[in-house]
């Protein structure tokens, strides 16, 4: 049986984060995988298959944009959740 797994990405790098601490993209996409597969064990003689990972999450903003009050320039993409974000989902896209 062919099967999909959807995947909250905003509960589980969160829930990761708090249970394995900091890590590379390039680990987490690798342990993701991993757990998804996991879940594909046979039960009662049926055998599993993996059809697809879904993982819903959005990409981070990278735009620049000026702050409304002081004017200055914000540059979203040099944040930190943006430059580990951006090579997590590049991973994530080299797996099936």
């Amino acid at each position: 049986m062919a099967t999909a797994v959807l995947v909250d990405g905003g509960f589980f790098l969160p829930r990761y984060q708090a249970l394995v601490g900091n890590d590379t993209p390039k680990n987490v996409a690798k342990a993701l995988h991993r757990m998804c597969l996991s879940h594909l064990k046979p039960r009662k003689g049926a055998r599993r298959s993996l059809y697809r990972i879904f993982y819903y999450d959005c990409p981070p903003l990278a735009k620049k944009v000026h702050h409304p009050l002081t004017g200055e320039s914000i540059d979203f993409s040099q944040t930190s959740v943006a430059r580990w974000r951006l090579p997590f989902f590049a991973e994530l896209k080299k797996r099936r």
